[in-house]
């Protein structure tokens, strides 16, 4: 019974080794395919290989889909690794050491994976020298590693960028902990503060930088903001306070202080500051140069303003701008030139505006009407703002020139007047000679004439012709005493006279005489100051202006005669001393005086009038009996409105005589 059995129990022990041999394997395969861990057998001599399940998987096989050796094995070894890997395989002939690899390999569908090999070579008596080894796809890991020394290069590259943001910054940067120690400080906070960084560190920072005001006071750590961040945990952004230096100065800074967090507690601070000594210095010279730009435009004598370009509104318009036009700066800030003045010199501003931002800085004569009620005349320089690119915005800058062109024009009169009263002194002198030598040959004429008539008896037909030379005679003696008259050399006898009682009596002659179209109207000052005149003369010279106003008003009108008193400063007449003078005027309402002849009015012979009705002798008379009183004679020519003449006759302090 036992030898039967013997056999059978010997192949039941042999089942159950294999049955346990392949449970062995699924496990073994179970382990592998939960680890991604595949393995190898290689036989170094024979180049027989068995792969596991895992290792086809890795590979990129079905498991047992394809026949392994060797070949097949570093065919699957990316081109760039078979020869090192081979390398390894091959030091299993000379006995050496642990198999360890790693690289990359062909998987069946074309993709690259990375796997790390690891084993040994184990000699078989049998069968020889074996590699055991096991594989695992590691291409993961790889990539993981990869991205994690990239991440560590990341970190140090910004790492050290941070470092040099903080070195570099001109900003000075200050790192607190919970207790207000100053743990970092960079290079720009420690030039600032006079501290080496380590003189900085582990050193209370307000005790040592910030404990005093600008005032030499202390300043108390409870109401220091940096402290506040520190022990609250509120940021802070600061202006105008100080910081101290080593060396016991202080500087003026801005800073922030801002807490640095941790699960909602503050456990320190970071400072950042700038030292801001040249910018108040900045400010301060601004201010300054803002502050006499300011003055300069308030207190020129020119009207300054800037306006939003052509026709827009005011932006700013200084003291005199507001006094030339009586208005206040509310009234001419925000509002335009067509708010502000008459439609007519607005649209003329705005024309000469538009061509300023067209073309540049032009220059323009311009008027406006004063809060005077008088038109005043400007230059004005008028030039674009470029402001942020944009020429949108015009200035101009207009001096008053009112007075200059008064000032010149008065000079061109006097200038003018003068030129006359030369030309009429010269053309005095030479009908004074004329008259003097001519009244000589006159004289013998009229001598010899009287003589001969004496000759004659009553009844002789000559007579009568002789008679005619003697009265053609004293016609011409008499226009010879004029002329003498005009060259002032005619002898006459000055004395005190109230210029108001000629002109009365002359005026009751000329009422009755001159004509009955022509009215006269008499206005007489009545503390008119006396002169020393010829009576004789000014009642001539009331008469020749008297017919001189009759003659312009062939239609008959009025005529006005005035007297005043009179005082001329320096430079007021040319021809004139200063002093006190009795004025009289004599106006007319005719058809006024041609410009042209203005000049000329008191020529000896000269006349506006027709041919054969004057001599021209009458005004030239007047003129002369002024200048002989030492007085002037002026004439106000109003085309086609009148003439006025005005005669100022020198005052004198002597009083009138009494009753005789």
């Amino acid at each position: 019974m036992s030898l039967l059995h013997e056999p059978i129990r010997h192949v039941t022990d042999e089942s159950a080794v294999e049955e346990r041999l392949l449970a062995s394997q699924r496990f073994l395969d179970a382990a592998q395919a939960a680890s991604h861990i595949g393995s190898f057998d290689l036989e170094l001599v024979t180049k027989d290989m068995s792969w596991s399940n895992e290792q086809f998987r890795i590979f990129g096989h079905e498991p047992g889909s394809i026949d392994v050796d060797y070949a097949t094995f570093l065919n699957g070894i990316y081109p760039d690794d078979r020869a090192r890997v081979d390398d390894e395989v091959k030091k299993g002939d000379s006995g050496s050491g642990p198999f360890v690899m790693e690289c990359r390999i062909l998987r069946a569908d074309g993709s690259i994976r990375w796997i790390r090999g690891w084993g040994g070579f184990l000699s078989v008596s049998r069968s020889g020298t074996h590699l055991l080894a096991s594989v695992q796809d590691v291409t993961e890991q790889r990539r993981a590693q990869k991205e994690h020394s990239n991440l560590l290069r990341r970190e140090q590259h910004l790492s050290e960028e941070f470092r040099l943001l903080l070195e570099s910054t001109s900003d000075g940067i200050v790192g607190l902990d919970e207790n207000g120690t100053c743990s970092f400080a960079n290079q720009a906070a420690s030039e600032m503060l006079g501290r080496a960084p380590l003189e900085l560190l582990g050193k209370g920072w307000h005790e040592h930088c910030h404990h005093s005001k600008s005032d030499g006071s202390l300043f108390p750590a409870e109401e220091c903001r940096i402290q506040r961040a520190v022990r609250d945990g509120i940021g802070t952004i600061v202006e105008g306070e100080i910081f101290w230096r080593a060396d016991g100065t202080s500087f003026p800074v801005d800073y922030s202080a801002q807490p640095i967090m941790k699960a909602g507690q503050a456990i320190g601070a970071v400072v950042t500051f700038s030292d801001v000594t040249e910018r108040q210095r900045a400010a301060q010279a601004l201010d300054k140069s803002q502050a006499l730009l300011q003055a300069l435009v308030e207190h020129s004598p020119a009207v300054i303003y800037v306006k939003e370009g052509a026709g827009g509104k005011y932006l700013l318009a200084n003291s005199e701008y507001l006094e030339a036009f009586g208005l206040r700066l509310d009234q001419v800030v925000g509002q335009t030139d067509r708010e502000i003045f008459p439609p007519e010199t607005a649209e003329l501003l705005i024309a000469n505006d538009r061509r300023v931002l067209a073309e540049g800085a032009m220059q323009f004569e311009e008027s406006a009407l004063h809060v005077d009620g008088k038109m005043h005349s400007y230059v004005s320089l008028k030039f674009p703002l470029d402001v942020g690119g944009r020429q949108r915005e015009l200035c101009g800058i207009s001096t008053d020139i009112t007075d200059q062109i008064e000032s010149h024009n008065e000079k061109r009169r006097l200038e003018t007047e003068l030129v006359q009263a030369q030309k009429m002194e010269a053309v005095g002198l030479l009908a004074g000679g004329v008259a003097h030598d001519f009244n000589n040959i006159l004289s013998v004429i009229l001598n010899y004439a009287d003589f001969i008539a004496e000759d004659m008896t009553e009844d002789d037909e000559r007579r009568a012709d002789v008679q005619q030379i003697i009265t053609a005679g004293h016609r011409a003696a008499k226009l010879v005493r004029q002329l003498l008259t005009f060259s002032r050399k005619e002898i006459i006898e000055p004395r005190v006279v109230d210029l108001n009682e000629i002109i009365r009596g002359v005026y009751e002659l000329l009422r009755r005489s001159i004509g009955e179209d022509i009215r006269i109207e008499l206005e007489t000052s009545p503390d008119l100051w006396p002169t020393k005149s010829d009576t004789g003369q000014i009642e001539q010279i009331l008469v020749n202006l008297a017919v001189n106003a009759r003659d312009a008003m062939p239609k008959g009108g009025t005529i006005q005669m005035a007297t005043s008193n009179e005082t001329i400063a320096t430079g007021d007449r040319l021809d004139l001393p200063p002093g006190r003078y009795a004025r009289i005027t004599v106006t007319d309402e005719g058809t006024g005086i041609d410009p042209a002849a203005v000049d000329r009015i008191f020529e000896p012979f000269f006349t506006t009038k027709e041919r054969d009705k004057g001599s021209g002798l009458g005004l030239s008379t007047v003129f002369g009996i002024v200048k002989q009183a030492g007085g002037g004679v002026y004439v106000d020519p109003r085309e086609g409105r009148g003439t006025s003449f005005s005669v100022f006759l020198p005052a004198t302090p002597e009083p009138l005589p009494g009753p005789a």
